[in-house]
């Protein structure tokens, strides 16, 4: 919603101005689902989409779904904080009135690029099993390039003993 109240993607002739309300007073109302396809019927692709009802020509109210994840294969993945971000800006630009975007980077074209994240239960969990990881593969990389080295600089000792 911040997105949309610093001006957006530019589009918006107005400035909106969002407050939190119980969800049968609101004129935008959000629901997240596990998945568009399976709980909405949505065509395949589609991670969520903005229905507007319409009186004299103008929205009175918007409902807007949302899909949390996804299959890959067979197994659900649900997507990162990215990905969400993008998606529910995209439909908040369709409950604000915008159409979709022919130019790729705008929020309103109608293609999102999966973005994944680090889970940061997973980092706050495992961040330092993670870091001593890469602080050991550091190390073997250093003892292989000195070991190169040392053998290169024995090499060139050898060559100008023997073959010169």
């Amino acid at each position: 919603m911040e997105y949309w109240e610093k001006g957006g993607n530019g589009k918006l002739k107005y400035k909106p101005v969002f407050e939190f309300a119980d969800s049968k007073d609101a004129d935008i109302r959000v629901k997240w689902v596990e998945n568009l396809e399976a709980v909405e019927g949505a065509p395949s692709g589609v991670a969520g989409y903005a229905s507007p009802t319409v009186s004299n020509g103008r929205f009175v109210r918007v409902d807007i779904v949302l899909e949390v994840g996804n299959y890959k294969g067979k197994a659900w993945r649900q997507y990162g904080d990215a990905t969400m971000l993008s998606i529910a800006k995209h439909e908040f630009g369709h409950a604000l009135g915008l159409g979709h975007s022919n130019n790729r980077r705008d929020i309103m074209y109608p293609e999102y690029e999966l973005r994944d994240n680090i889970n940061p239960l997973l980092l706050s969990k495992y961040g330092n099993v993670l870091r001593l990881a890469g602080f050991a593969a550091l190390a073997v990389l250093l003892y292989l390039g000195i070991s190169w080295l040392h053998s290169r600089k024995k090499r060139k000792i050898l060559e100008e003993k023997y073959l010169k």
